[in-house]
C-alpha cells in the first residue's frame, strides 16, 4: 500500500540472515589456544581428538567453526565446546 520494503532494507535483512548462519566461536577461548593444541577427551570409550588451527577446529578430517559443534557431533546433544572438552574460561 505504502511502495513495499525499500532495496537497502532487504539487502541488510540479507546480510543479517547470512551472518546468523555463520558458526559462532568463544573468541576468548581462541585467544587462549594456541595453533596446534591438540584436546583430547574420552567419550563413551571412544577417544576424541581435535586439533586447534588457524581458520578452525579439526576433527575426524573435518574443520568446524567452534568446538561447541564438535561436541553436538559427538554426543548428539547440545554441549558448551568448552565444557566438553575441559577448557576453564579466566575471570
Amino acid at each position: 500500500a505504502y511502495g513495499g520494503i525499500p532495496g537497502w532494507v532487504l539487502a541488510e535483512f540479507d546480510r543479517v540472515l547470512v551472518e546468523s548462519r555463520k558458526p559462532r566461536e568463544n573468541k576468548s577461548v581462541r585467544r587462549s589456544l594456541s595453533v596446534g593444541t591438540r584436546l583430547v577427551r574420552e567419550w563413551n570409550g571412544k577417544t576424541i581428538s581435535v586439533e586447534v588451527r588457524e581458520e578452525g577446529y579439526l576433527y575426524a578430517d573435518k574443520l568446524y567453526g567452534s568446538l561447541s559443534e564438535i561436541a553436538r557431533v559427538v554426543t548428539g546433544a547440545h554441549w558448551s565446546g568448552p565444557r566438553f572438552f575441559g577448557i576453564k574460561r579466566r575471570g
